[in-house]
């Protein structure tokens, strides 16, 4: 349960202020539209599973629900048919499509002969499963997804949407556009001794050209001249921060894309239950939210 652990990836998305649905209500959505496994010529399928595995479809409503959220898993199978191979029987399959036509094939109809292809290979390939964890907290509209990957948010944003009939969902960008996240990195590193319970914490990626130089330490601290010299000329991709948030200390990753990559906790954190669990780490999340909010709102002061 990963979003329920120390260490997780985040992905925030926003939905509608006026968007309106009881747990009860979630729960028998989730259940309409469970994962399902993969036919033998289908390449991909995602569906909802229990929260912590991605083989089990018989949750509960006790499983889902907690004070004010809705919890589940997100599951997706993909197959890929290895390139080489699909190359060999497209290479066999038009030479005697072509020969049996007497002329080369336009691009049109090789299209639709690579899709054959493909479609003869599927049945060949194992799905490779994954599981992604979520958190819904109903009061701020808000969902936490434990994720980074662009193509596994969108698809995920996709089914949520279908399922729970939501108009409209966005990913939360903390009031930066695209053009200014680069700054406020380079905004960070030099402001950190300003920041309140702020600090570099053990990691910064730089790159220049497509050459990348990575540092990872626990003493970064001791190195932020030697690095702000390698630094010249290169601009920071992705920066560690330690920061303190309602009591508790956090490490995390931001990359050139305003996306949170990874945050965890310092602080270990024992749970009675299933339940308070998720309470407690929606609370987390939150306050730590509220913090990277007003880190940013500095940055836009």
């Amino acid at each position: 349960m990963s979003l329920l652990e120390s260490k997780f990836n985040l992905c925030v998305l926003e939905l509608p202020k006026d968007f309106k649905m009881t747990q009860g209500e979630a729960y028998n959505a989730l259940k309409e539209n469970l994962f399902v496994e993969l036919t033998p010529t289908q390449d991909f399928g995602n569906g909802w599973v229990f929260i912590d595995d991605l083989f089990r479809t018989d949750f509960t409503m006790e499983d889902s629900v907690a004070v004010n959220s809705v919890v589940g898993g997100y599951r997706f199978d993909k197959k890929t048919v290895p390139g080489e191979l699909l190359k060999k029987l497209f290479k066999e399959k038009l030479k005697e499509r072509e020969k049996e036509e007497g002329h080369k094939l336009e691009k049109a109809y090789k299209d639709i002969l690579k899709d054959e292809c493909k479609q003869l290979l599927l049945p060949k390939v194992l799905a490779t499963p994954k599981l992604v964890t979520w958190i819904w907290d109903v009061d701020n509209n808000r969902v936490y997804v434990d994720a980074k990957s662009t193509s596994v948010v969108e698809e995920f944003m996709g089914l949520f949407m279908r399922t729970f009939k939501v108009p409209k969902i966005s990913i939360k960008d903390f009031g930066l556009n695209e053009d200014q996240v680069g700054t406020f990195l380079e905004w960070i590193w030099k402001n950190t001794t300003n920041l309140k319970d702020t600090w570099i914490d053990n990691g910064v990626t730089l790159d220049a050209t497509g050459n990348t130089f990575q540092f990872k330490g626990p003493s970064i601290d001791a190195f932020l001249e030697e690095i702000e010299s390698i630094k010249n000329g290169k601009t920071i991709k992705s920066l560690n921060i330690g920061c303190s948030a309602e009591g508790m200390d956090y490490s995390i990753t931001f990359n050139d894309k305003n996306m949170i990559v990874g945050i965890e906790c310092c602080d270990k954190m024992e749970h009675e239950s299933h339940e308070t669990a998720i309470i407690d780490n929606l609370d987390r999340i939150n306050s730590l939210i509220t913090k990277i909010q007003e880190t940013v709102d500095q940055f836009n002061a």
